[in-house]
């Protein structure tokens, strides 16, 4: 189990602490990592985090287990697999390893 993971965290385990998780495990990996801002003049539905590595963008929303997107959430997220983007939900550190092809080697793929 890795940090980051919903099970080891416990049932009250925010989604600041998953992000917070996801962030420093990518960031320990040589991603640069971006935590999008959310409010008065971002975008509407963008994603909590982007990670960027080896010319590859990745729009990662973060969610507790069970965690539903808003309408806004499901329009950025289809408008970025429409052009071909890198987007994924991501309620642990697993979730992340899963989605990101450079890293599945921690799974022994």
């Amino acid at each position: 189990m890795l940090h980051g993971a919903p099970e080891k965290l416990g049932s009250r385990v925010t989604e600041k602490e998953i992000q917070n998780g996801i962030r420093q495990f990518l960031r320990m990996n040589g991603f640069f990592v971006i935590r999008n801002q959310q409010g008065l003049g971002s975008h509407p539905g963008m994603t909590d985090l982007t990670a960027i590595k080896d010319g590859q963008i990745y729009w990662i929303e973060v969610k507790k287990p069970g965690g539903r997107l808003s309408r806004v959430q499901q329009k950025f997220r289809d408008e970025m697999v429409s052009h071909g983007g890198n987007w994924f939900i991501a309620t642990c550190v697993e979730d992340v390893i899963e989605k990101i092809p450079g890293l599945r080697w921690l799974f022994g793929e």
